[in-house]
């Protein structure tokens, strides 16, 4: 096996030996690409971290090959997947495994900013996975991991440690010097250290920035996708509406008075009152949601303040409010799965979060009258909720035997979708090492803290007493230091 040395005082053998893999007969060793992620590691963090200490710093975990992976029960490469009915949220709307492509930008959720951002795509990993997987259902929540995965999550309220010596107050009271931890704030944590336990799961966020949109426009294109309808007459086209209430009539003709557009008006025996654009404004319409009325998929990057705006504006037509005292929610129905789809992504990338229930075709039978019912999407949207609180007994372990998939990228986070409910969740990451000295590991830490050495995070596992460290081999390390007891 090659044993080169990584720097003054780190040998690879540090990073590679097992006695569970000399057990069985396993050569540890890395391949080229995560052997120049061990020296990156390894020269930007962990070598001046030791010349700071001043003292030998031990690898008790740095590497594992695949084969010694799966023997003591890891994810195989450590990759850490999700099932194949988990979607992924990019610039091209909800992708699966089979429709997503290595040029495609994915909507990721900057830990430093607290912003969603659209990246780029480093990698897509696809394999078959046969085992457990930790299935988490609650409400608002519905995912399928890998027994390591990584999860985006943050605790009720800032906790506090012990950290330094004893002291003793003037009037003889003992106490420790306490130091407030960073868990209150979204940071990664493995599946391992959260199932069964409290956290909160964010469900949507915001763009940052301020984006120009034709707001009128785009209103009246969620008027006509909700409450519209097409007339073709030769080679031009009409834009209809028929109404029987009418706040929507009074709604309607504020937006065309707005746009300064020519209508007519008319009242017929049923009491239903019927618009009609002339072609050439309907024409605007059918250019953008065309003749099957879709919302484009565009339309995702105008801004978290303007989509906020036209979902609201598309529920007054095709929505209902929730009539419990002091409950602002609101939602909306709709038989067009791609639109639902679009509307879900609107919502969460406007900061409300939301989830849809589907109610299969079949045969109704209502006051006599009987007939053929299309699928019903139901969204329900919570404009002042971001994230919701997942309890003990919402976590199990499930049998799996399928594909399981991820994609990569500089934030190391996604927004995915499962079963109609959103979450952002953490990806692959980058290069790590669990470390511990002779004495506290609580002491590698205040000196990584008392650096400029670069980290991504930092874990100080304060019973076990060892430290984890990772290193982004790319993008802008997050130093974000999580202290368990």
């Amino acid at each position: 096996m090659n044993n080169e040395k990584l720097s003054e005082n780190f040998d690879l053998e540090e990073f590679t030996r097992s006695s569970k893999a000399k057990e069985l007969g396993i050569t540890n060793e890395p391949g080229e690409k995560e052997l120049a992620a061990l020296r990156v590691l390894v020269s930007r963090t962990l070598q001046p971290l030791r010349d700071k200490i001043g003292k030998p710093i031990h690898v008790n975990s740095g590497y594992r090959c695949p084969e010694l992976n799966k023997a003591i029960g890891g994810v195989p490469t450590s990759q850490h997947c999700f099932d194949s009915e988990t979607e992924i949220l990019t610039e091209r709307g909800w992708t699966t495994p089979n429709t997503i492509n290595e040029c495609d930008n994915v909507y990721s959720y900057n830990m430093d900013t607290g912003f969603i951002e659209l990246v780029p795509i480093e990698r897509i990993i696809k394999r078959h996975h046969s085992g457990k997987m930790v299935h988490i259902q609650s409400l608002h929540t519905d995912m399928m991991v890998t027994d390591q995965h990584r999860m985006l999550v943050r605790y009720d309220s800032h906790k506090y440690v012990r950290k330094g010596s004893l002291n003793i107050t003037p009037k003889g009271q003992a106490y420790f010097d306490s130091l407030k931890t960073d868990n209150d704030k979204y940071h990664i944590e493995l599946i391992e250290d959260v199932y069964g336990r409290r956290r909160h799961f964010l469900c949507a966020g915001v763009m940052k920035g301020h984006f120009e949109a034709d707001m009128l426009l785009l209103k009246m294109c969620m008027a006509a996708i909700s409450d519209g309808f097409f007339c073709y007459k030769k080679r031009s086209v009409a834009l209809g509406f028929r109404f029987k209430k009418e706040r929507k009539c009074r709604q309607l003709e504020r937006l065309l008075h707005e746009l300064d557009w020519l209508y007519t008006k008319t009242l017929d025996r049923h009491g239903v009152y019927n618009y009609y654009l002339r072609s050439f404004y309907a024409g605007q319409i059918y250019d953008i949601i065309g003749p099957n009325k879709i919302i484009p998929k565009w339309i995702l990057n105008i801004g978290s303040d303007n989509l906020r705006e036209l979902v609201r504006y598309y529920s007054f037509y095709d929505g209902s409010c929730d009539k419990r005292e002091n409950c602002e929610s609101f939602s909306i129905i709709s038989s067009v799965k791609e639109n639902v789809d679009i509307l879900q992504a609107m919502c969460c990338l406007s900061g409300m979060r939301n989830q849809y229930v589907k109610k299969e075709a079949g045969r109704y039978n209502i006051k006599g009258m009987t007939g053929n019912s299309k699928e019903i999407y139901h969204i329900t949207i919570n404009p002042n909720k971001y994230e919701t609180k997942v309890k003990e007994d919402s976590f199990s372990l499930v049998d799996y035997d399928g594909i399981v998939w991820c994609v990569n990228n500089r934030n190391t986070t996604l927004v995915i979708r499962r079963k109609g409910k959103i979450s952002i969740q953490g990806n692959c990451k980058g290069e790590a090492a669990d470390l511990s000295i002779d004495g506290k590991a609580a002491d590698i830490l205040e000196a990584l803290e008392n650096s400029n050495i670069p980290f991504d995070q930092a874990i100080l596992y304060r019973k076990q007493n060892f430290l984890h460290v990772s290193l982004k081999m790319d993008g802008v390390q997050r130093s974000n230091v999580i202290i368990k007891m």
